[in-house]
């Protein structure tokens, strides 16, 4: 799934990405044409528990799909896709393939371009669950993310045989990777060093401010 959402958008997209050379990566093609399949007459129950936690996660509305456009029921209102936040749309859009599309089993791979985009970030531990409950289903999840949130969530759920692989450059080599079996062990953690410099940034402001109290006693 990538980063960037279109369906609320696809309406007419679709024939004019098939017709005409675009800029748009093949990945934007395709999504579209899972995210458009009819739905199976047969839900797939493999998937049901986790279906159920995402509709909880969109408020208990669910995607509904009309000739080329979606629409949110929810609340017994079906409200246009294009009104929707990204975030839902994004949650909504994943609903929608796990619930039919057929191919996905065990042993399957998903690849994800930063998730948490347009998520708001006390979503994110409802989403790592899912994707956690996913890879114990045996599906292969690879996530590429900047969010120091949905990594460490990943790794208080217990997702199956959890990797962090983190990507860096050097001089001389090009790109590199480092793997871990834990968020602490990733090395070449530009998201942790952030995180420590906001930290000191923060802490000596407030010793700053603590000792100027001090002192004016």
């Amino acid at each position: 799934m990538p980063a960037k959402d279109l369906i609320g958008h696809a309406k007419g997209l679709r024939s004019i990405l098939k017709l005409y050379q675009t800029a748009f990566d093949q990945t934007y093609t395709d999504i579209l044409d899972i995210a458009f399949l009819p739905s199976l007459q047969a839900e797939n129950q493999l998937f049901q528990p986790i279906l159920e936690k995402l509709k909880q996660y969109m408020g208990g509305g669910i995607p509904k799909v009309e000739e080329d456009q979606y629409f949110l029921n929810h609340k017994g209102k079906e409200i246009e896709f294009n009104l929707v936040a990204e975030g839902w749309r994004k949650i909504a859009v994943f609903w929608y393939i796990l619930r039919n599309y057929p191919h996905l089993r065990s042993g399957d791979v998903i690849l994800w371009d930063e998730p948490e985009a347009n998520l708001n970030p006390s979503t994110l531990k409802g989403l790592a669950e899912c994707l956690s409950d996913l890879s114990k289903l045996g599906l292969q999840i690879i996530v590429a993310t900047h969010s120091y949130v949905l990594l460490k969530e990943l790794e208080i759920h217990e997702a199956r045989d959890l990797k962090f692989i983190s990507l860096y450059t050097t001089d001389q080599q090009g790109v590199k990777a480092s793997v871990a079996t834990s968020y602490e062990g990733i090395e070449h953690n530009l998201i942790e060093k952030e995180f420590e410099r906001i930290y000191r940034l923060d802490l000596g402001s407030w010793l700053e401010r603590d000792n100027d109290g001090h002192q004016g006693r």
